[in-house]
């Protein structure tokens, strides 16, 4: 990969280059971490219901 592109690819999620970084649509959800507290705060649902 050039690095271009993986400068491109960096910028996508915040400049975070942990795994796995999850994406919902176009949304940058963030890490495993940020996935289960949208669970636990109750956004999860909404957001996956909003992008169907």
């Amino acid at each position: 990969m050039r690095p271009q592109e993986r400068a491109a690819k960096r910028e996508r999620p915040g400049g975070r280059h942990t795994a796995p970084q999850i994406f919902v649509s176009p949304l940058h959800v963030g890490g495993c971490d940020d996935l289960f507290e949208r669970e636990s705060l109750g956004q999860l649902d909404e957001l996956l219901n909003s992008t169907i």
